[in-house]
């Protein structure tokens, strides 16, 4: 009979039926291509619930990258190996039992894992002419992912900032380089490298520097223009012997 079954069911008259009820669920996560992400909810419930996890509007079914995880204390995960963007949207989990059941929904988010290139210059070096005491400008702009970094280099020692010398990058693969006064020393060959973690690539260009022919010079004789003293500097007096 119906209440022979109730028995059999629910032999201690004192562990009264519990519907299911999450004590704590799952926050919408966010992670990249690739991550391991772990769902994770306790439930109260007696009986102990049947926790179902859906995903796409599917029922999650075990495989290589997806595993159920069960605790004997009411602890449970939906653990996902290797996150693809197919992973991305809405998971929902159920609890289920005789007496009832409860739901929670979160949301997962899967960022592309974005492909390195290497180094490469859309715009090189350019060998120039320049004559003594001009300004010089050197300009490279290079692409890859991450944005490269760029080095300096002439005659094969690296540049490094001075006075007469800046160094210039936007961050974005835009490099230059300012000499102020080119001389004697500017003349050279100059190279920059861009690099990343995915590789790098160098470009190298020649600056020669017509220097200017010196004047003779003419004898003159000099004038100094000294502004005119205020006041008259007068030799100390030698101090008088001692006694």
């Amino acid at each position: 009979s119906n209440q022979q079954m109730s028995m059999i069911e629910n032999p201690d008259p004192e562990e009264q039926a519990l519907a299911p009820k999450f004590i704590s669920s799952s926050a919408d996560l966010t992670c990249m291509e690739g991550d391991q992400v772990r769902l994770t909810c306790r439930v109260n419930g007696r009986p102990a619930p049947e926790i179902i996890w859906y995903k796409g509007g599917g029922q999650v079914i075990q495989d290589e990258r997806h595993k159920v995880v069960v605790n004997e204390q009411g602890y449970h995960a939906l653990l996902i190996t290797s996150a693809l963007l197919t992973d991305q949207g809405e998971i929902g989990c159920i609890a289920r039992n005789r007496s009832g059941e409860a739901s929670f929904t979160c949301k997962l988010t899967v960022h592309p894992k974005a492909t390195k290139t290497p180094p490469s210059f859309v715009e090189k070096l350019q060998s120039c002419r320049i004559r003594e005491g001009e300004r010089m400008i050197l300009r490279v702009k290079a692409v890859g992912h991450p944005i490269p970094n760029l080095a300096w280099q002439k005659d094969g020692y690296s540049l490094r900032q001075s006075d007469l010398l800046t160094i210039n990058s936007d961050g974005l693969g835009n490099g230059w380089i300012e000499l102020g006064q080119a001389g004697q020393a500017t003349g050279g060959w100059y190279q920059c490298t861009a690099y990343n973690s995915a590789g790098s690539c160098a470009t190298r260009a020649r600056v020669i520097v017509d220097l200017q022919p010196e004047k003779p010079k003419e004898k003159t004789s000099l004038q100094l223009n000294l502004p005119y003293p205020s006041r008259i500097i007068e030799p100390e007096k030698e101090a008088e012997p001692e006694v």
